[in-house]
């Protein structure tokens, strides 16, 4: 606690840094990075804090998930500055003072000083991470991050324009010691040469040049290039340099606490598979066990988090989300937790979600996990329409297929239910006799004067329940168009008939008597057409 109480009293010394939002306007796609030997590697660990009012805009999982791509980033950075030097999340908790929106990202930030705050260096000892994070909901709109040098303390906003993965590493490499590129920088660095620096265009990680909206994913060094273009230079840009320097130093790059001694292990004791019913809960089992895998206890309490995650399932929807801190009292060894299924009255296929562990403080979480696979009540029927929308013309009718799934070695009835006047349908509720998996049924369209669109419910007999949807599209066609012309037309024909008849060329075929009463029919036939249009 000492190095705690001396940081406190030295706040008005502490450098700081931020970013602005402008150059952390783009969101990169990064890789994952690879799996690493942690005996050759260097770790930094890491605890964040979100105020409480950042679950008004993330679930858990997508907190989860934000956290996770900000130090996979990180860890990519590492990589591809040839760093052997990791950064690991070693807890997430809520932050314990609310978050002021109006309050300026760097005087927020100060709020770490305060003595409500005291418990996140508490909970830091007990886990034993240096770096402390703030998140909160984008509230500043100059800047995304802001962090002290060569200190714990850091501060990120989530949303709005701060949507870069890099953010993370650029905030931790402040709290490394490290600055921005010389022309913009913002106070001392631990080392004369921590600086980013830009090449090819664009910034290194630590480069805030405001023209740019992109940043090469890696530290600046001497070593390292981009088009051609040197990236560091020893004596004044090579902030790798300066953390290879310094990763073994107490008191800088996550030497200042240490880890706590691991005690026993914690696994999930199921199965990798548990099966239940829409409704029903599941029963997780956590046991400690020692490196052997026999059951022991402790004589001191131990704490693990166990969370859920979505596959299929969905938080909230499905079951209801997990995020748990689990603790084991002195001489406990066993533990067990119910998670909760949400049934519903819509009937869908079986969904999975899943069951792991995560940041234990004197006992290490198992990396197992679990799958849950929810399915409709075991043996309870279920009812489907053959197609999800369906056309019908006016005076045409279709037959509509029901299929029926599950228990079918008894009778059961069905209804289709709708709002729709213009829609016939033959029989409304249906009966599948012992053994029948489908049904048909008549649909017709009653006269409209335009296109209607409605759906049909599958439902129970008491509406209790609904089992599927189907649209229906109610067509009218369009009416014949004549290609007739008008009485005047009609009188236009007689006069060239009888102009025509004046010609001589024209008398033989006013000869042929039957030919001139055919055409008197003709055109008697044609004058009563258009009279009957107009």
């Amino acid at each position: 606690m000492k190095k705690f109480i001396l940081l406190l009293l030295l706040i008005p010394l502490l450098s700081s840094a931020s970013t602005l939002t402008q150059s952390l306007a783009s969101q990169q796609m990064m890789r994952l990075a690879q799996p690493i030997n942690v005996d050759e590697h260097h770790i930094i660990h890491i605890g964040i804090f979100y105020t409480k009012d950042l679950l008004n805009y993330l679930t858990h999982e997508q907190l989860t998930a934000h956290i996770n791509r900000q130090i996979n980033a990180a860890n990519v950075v590492m990589e591809n500055s040839n760093l052997k030097i990791r950064r690991e999340i070693s807890y997430i908790g809520e932050y314990p003072i609310d978050n002021k929106p109006n309050v300026a990202i760097n005087n927020f930030l100060e709020t770490v000083f305060n003595t409500e705050a005291d418990q996140i260096r508490t909970i830091a000892q007990q886990f034993g991470f240096d770096y402390i994070t703030i998140l909160r909901p984008h509230s500043d709109d100059n800047y995304c991050g802001w962090a002290y040098y060569d200190s714990p303390y850091a501060l990120m906003e989530v949303g709005g324009n701060c949507t870069s993965a890099t953010l993370g590493a650029h905030e931790w490499g402040h709290n490394d010691g490290a600055d921005h590129d010389i022309a913009n920088s913002s106070d001392t660095p631990l080392t004369d040469y921590g600086r980013g620096y830009n090449c090819n265009g664009n910034g290194t990680i630590m480069s805030t040049n405001h023209n740019w909206y992109t940043r090469h994913d890696f530290y600046s060094s001497p070593n390292k290039q981009a088009g051609g273009e040197t990236c560091g230079e020893e004596n004044t840009a090579n902030v790798v340099r300066m953390l290879n320097e310094f990763k073994d130093i107490p008191g800088h790059l996550g030497n200042r606490l240490e880890q706590p001694e691991l005690l026993a292990n914690v696994i999930i004791n199921n199965n990798i598979a548990i099966t239940i019913a829409e409704g029903e809960q599941a029963k997780i089992e956590l046991m400690l066990v020692d490196s052997s895998g026999s059951e022991i206890t402790l004589d001191r309490d131990a704490s693990v988090e166990l969370v859920s995650r979505s596959y299929s399932a969905f938080a909230d929807s499905d079951f209801t989300s997990l995020v748990e801190r689990i603790i084991f009292s002195v001489g406990e060894s066993r533990k067990t937790i119910y998670i909760n299924t949400i049934e519903d009255s819509i009937s869908e296929p079986s969904e999975e979600f899943s069951i792991s562990l995560r940041h234990g403080d004197i006992v290490a979480p198992s990396e197992n996990s679990i799958t849950i696979t929810i399915t409709e009540n075991i043996g309870e029927l279920s009812y489907q329409f053959a197609v999800a929308s369906l056309s019908i013309q006016q005076g045409q009718s279709v037959m509509l297929e029901i299929t029926r799934n599950g228990d079918l070695s008894e009778a059961s009835e069905v209804r289709l239910n709708h709002q729709l006047g213009w829609l016939q349908i033959d029989n409304e509720t249906l009966l599948f006799t012992e053994g029948q998996s489908t049904l048909s049924v008549n649909l017709s369209i009653s006269p409209l004067t335009s296109n209607s669109t409605g759906n049909i419910y599958l439902s129970s007999l008491d509406d209790s329940k609904t089992y599927d949807t189907i649209t229906i599209n109610a067509v009218v066609p369009a009416k014949e168009k004549s290609s007739g012309g008008t009485f005047f037309h009609l009188l236009f024909l007689i006069f060239t008939i009888k102009f025509y008849s004046r010609l001589n060329h024209f008398v033989l075929v006013l000869k042929n008597i039957e030919y001139i009463n055919n055409l008197k029919k003709n055109i008697l036939s044609c004058y009563k057409k258009l009279n009957t249009q107009s």
